[in-house]
């Protein structure tokens, strides 16, 4: 009984680990490196040095990491310092390899108009428009941050 108890145990342990698929993702910019552990079938994203994954939307084209929203409510974040609000994304595109991140500064207004005037079914529908939203506002002096960068698929663990 114990033996039988023993197998079932492993066997579940290793069928967990092998359902999980982590991506080792090396990053290069102008500044240096950045390393990526992606789960495709947890949806997660974090860089190699952060303790805890965030999720994400992951299909074949593309890896996308959004901030400022609720997953719950389905909507962006309005809770903004004083009428400021700062959202944004991280993407990686599968087949190039290309990487690029884009962070800007918008009005509590916009978000609100944003949130009143969409409706989504599930929090991927939310990360796709928001990226939209967030890449045709980018300009002037509302970006933040945007950078890009080239990244390959490893093996080597950091």
């Amino acid at each position: 009984m114990k033996k039988l108890l023993g197998i079932i145990v492993l066997g579940l342990f290793l069928s967990t680990t092998a359902i999980s698929e982590e991506i080792l993702i090396k990053c290069s910019y102008d500044d240096g490196n950045i390393n990526y552990i992606v789960d495709t079938k947890k949806k997660t994203w974090m860089t190699t040095s952060q303790t805890k994954p965030r999720k994400a939307y992951i299909d074949d084209k593309i890896f996308l990491k959004t901030w400022a929203y609720s997953s719950k409510k389905k909507e962006m974040h309005t809770d903004c310092i004083g009428g400021e609000c700062t959202i944004g994304y991280e993407q990686l595109d599968r087949t190039t390899g290309k990487y690029s991140k884009l962070i800007i500064e918008t009005t509590k207004a916009k978000v609100k108009e944003f949130n009143d005037n969409n409706s989504f079914k599930n929090i991927d529908e939310l990360r796709l428009a928001m990226k939209e939203y967030i890449r045709r506002n980018a300009y002037g002096k509302y970006i933040l941050t945007f950078y890009t960068a080239e990244c390959e698929k490893t093996k080597k663990a950091f």
